[in-house]
Formats: C-alpha cells, sequence, structure tokens
C-alpha cells in the first residue's frame, strides 16, 4: 500500500515509464470517487453504492431524433442510455433519479415520450422510409 503522501510522486513515475501513457488519478470527494462512468459512493455505515457519473461539462447532447440517421440509431440511443441506468444504479432512488434525467435530456433531444416510454417495444415511425435508387449522370463535355 502506498502512502498518500507518496501518490503523486508514484504516479509521475508511472507516466515517465512510457511517455505515450499518461497516468492520472483520481482521489475521492465527499465520499465518492467517479470511476469510468460511474460514481461509487461509500455510505456512512461502510456499504457502497453506484450511479452513473457525468463530467461536469457533460451538455446532454445526443443523436437529435429529427436527424437522417436510421430509425434503429435512435432507438439504440434510448435502450443505451435506460440501460446503463439499470444496471449501474445498485438502488432505486438513484435509478429513479438517472432514469428521469435520462428521459429529460432525451425529450430535449426530441424524442417522442412513447419511445422513451417504451423503448423495447417495437416503433415504427409514422412516416415511411423512402427507398432511394443512385441515378449516375455520365458527364459530356460541349463542343463548339
Amino acid at each position: 500500500m502506498i502512502e498518500q503522501k507518496h501518490l503523486t510522486h508514484f504516479a509521475d513515475h508511472l507516466s515517465k515509464v512510457e511517455l505515450s501513457i499518461k497516468f492520472t488519478m483520481e482521489t475521492e470527494t465527499n465520499g465518492s470517487i467517479p470511476f469510468l462512468d460511474v460514481l461509487v459512493k461509500k455510505g456512512t455505515m461502510g456499504q457502497i453504492s453506484t450511479s452513473v457519473f457525468r463530467k461536469a461539462t457533460h451538455t446532454g447532447r445526443y443523436l437529435k431524433y429529427q436527424s437522417e440517421h436510421p430509425l434503429q440509431h435512435k432507438r439504440s440511443v434510448v435502450n443505451t442510455l435506460l440501460h446503463c441506468a439499470d444496471i449501474i444504479c445498485n438502488n432505486e432512488k438513484d435509478r429513479q433519479a438517472e432514469i428521469a434525467i435520462v428521459k429529460t435530456s432525451l425529450i430535449e433531444n426530441g424524442y417522442p415520450e412513447r419511445m422513451i416510454r417504451f423503448p423495447n417495444k417495437c416503433y415504427e415511425s409514422k412516416q415511411k422510409e423512402e427507398t432511394r435508387s443512385l441515378a449516375v449522370l455520365p458527364y459530356c463535355a460541349i463542343l463548339d
């Protein structure tokens, strides 16, 4: 185990071993520490809870529903965000708070409420997808 006063020196040492890799470290703040997309929190009785972590610079912008992307990509955005809330949050209070954040963000990005409420149902767009064909026009120079 490394003493607290030697942590910065150890991180610097690791970064010097391979110059193409820069090691960083997170320190505990108010009994919680971020790890990848998870915020790990230590309770007063020593229990651990997890919730979704977002950096302070997170904007809440996702693929706009009005974009020209295929519908399955838009469904995937909804399913992925809701799935993360289910698997990362280990208590119901945090899970419900995360789902509320996701729903608000998706509505701000133009997603219909029924797609958010029923993400796994086959959602059919009212607009039929157009079938497009490719037409190639050869170039012919006009000679005088």
